[in-house]
């Protein structure tokens, strides 16, 4: 049968129109195929990122999908683009489209460098506070310092800095703040006095102090007073390393039923509690009488569902006045797929329609576990 097959197949290549044929028949295969590369990623990667997106912690598998370097689901483009460039040119411009769709409203990409607000404090007008937040856990010695004098904030909340106030108030690169309070783990250093520090009730047991949540009372400029929320929910390291072994898909496997639906149940307890605390912070926020700002450390990738609850009632820095990605951690890594540098964006910062948020950006280098996240916020409201 092969050989006959072949003898036929010889015998049309030695006719000119019918090798024409077989030519104008093989290219179109080959553009159909091409094209279909395409459409094949660009279904993949817009479920992937829709499902991140409203499905997020709430389901394991898609929860697990938040915290891998988003590079993976565009390394298919390297092959995908110049297909499709070669072969199936509409095919090629819906690509293009889809990657900027998913670079801008997926990963919060924005365009430019950072604004001048940022880094020359003399260009902000009378009616803004900037505001630099940044988890200190795992520092590895390295100074924020150079970012600080950088932006020049108005506050800085600090995480996993516990009794850390005083030792910042008496150090010298920190004099131009008068006051700093420390509670739990939160620090909050300002250019203005703080009037109340306190630990959120927690929402699992609300006798005892939220370890995850403060809240500070500021009183800003003319005493207008501004509550100000620092955010460290619990991290994650430990249980993504018990699920990268393939625990993961029992997201998928445990639907329907049976012993993989307990064992899905078992490990999406620790997203229900970061989707509980979320969900008690925004009670609070929403019946904060002042203006709102929240900064810290979420634990939870701004392509998530937790990130969406969020932005819900608050508005992202980043999303509405950030540049590039302003992507935080990890601050130094030896995978290849980032780069050396960050990945994902999980410290951030949130504020109430009370403010609009100017400029915000990341910082831009340091080999810290965290790299903190700073934006210029303008009062909308004359105090």
């Amino acid at each position: 049968m092969w050989d006959a097959f072949l003898n036929r197949l010889g015998s049309a290549l030695q006719n000119e129109a019918k090798r024409k044929q077989i030519l104008g028949q093989f290219w179109r295969l080959i553009r159909r195929m091409m094209a279909l590369s395409g459409w094949a990623w660009i279904f993949l990667a817009s479920g992937v990122f829709l499902a991140m997106h409203w499905i997020g912690e709430r389901n394991l598998t898609t929860g697990f999908l938040l915290f891998l370097p988003p590079v993976i689901w565009f390394l298919p483009l390297l092959f995908v683009l110049p297909a499709c460039l070669i072969a199936a040119r509409k095919t090629f411009l819906f690509v293009l489209l889809i990657t900027a769709w998913l670079l801008y409203w997926g990963l919060d990409w924005r365009p430019g460098a950072a604004d001048e607000l940022l880094t020359q404090p003399s260009t902000r007008g009378p009616n803004t506070l900037t505001v630099l937040t940044n988890n200190r856990g795992q520092h590895a010695g390295q100074s924020l310092q150079p970012f600080k004098n950088l932006t020049q904030p108005d506050l800085m909340v600090f995480q996993e800095a516990s009794a850390r106030a005083a030792g910042y108030l008496n150090a010298p690169g920190y004099t131009e703040f008068i006051d700093a309070k420390s509670i739990g783990e939160f620090t909050l250093l300002s250019r203005f006095p703080i009037k109340t520090a306190e630990l959120l009730p927690n929402p699992d047991d609300p006798s005892k102090p939220h370890l995850f949540a403060a809240r500070f009372v500021v009183a800003w400029r003319d005493n207008q007073e501004i509550a100000v929320y620092s955010v460290h929910l619990p991290s994650p390291r430990d249980f993504l390393l018990a699920l990268r072994r393939g625990a993961f898909l029992y997201g998928v496997l445990g639907v329907a039923g049976g012993s993989w639906s307990e064992k899905k149940q078992h490990y999406e307890s620790f997203f229900d509690q970061h989707l509980r605390f979320t969900e008690s912070l925004l009670q609070q926020v929403r019946s904060d009488p002042l203006p709102v700002v929240v900064a810290g450390d979420f634990n939870a990738p701004s392509v998530g569902y937790i990130h969406t609850l969020l932005t819900q009632d608050l508005a992202d820095t980043q999303e509405t006045s950030g540049s590039g990605f302003g992507f935080t951690f990890p601050g130094t890594t030896h995978n290849p797929l980032s780069l050396g540098g960050p990945w994902i964006r999980i410290d951030c910062l949130f504020v109430s329609t009370a403010w609009r948020s100017l400029a915000s950006m990341a910082e831009p280098e340091r080999r810290s576990q965290h790299r903190a996240a700073c934006a210029v916020l303008e009062f909308q409201t004359t105090p």
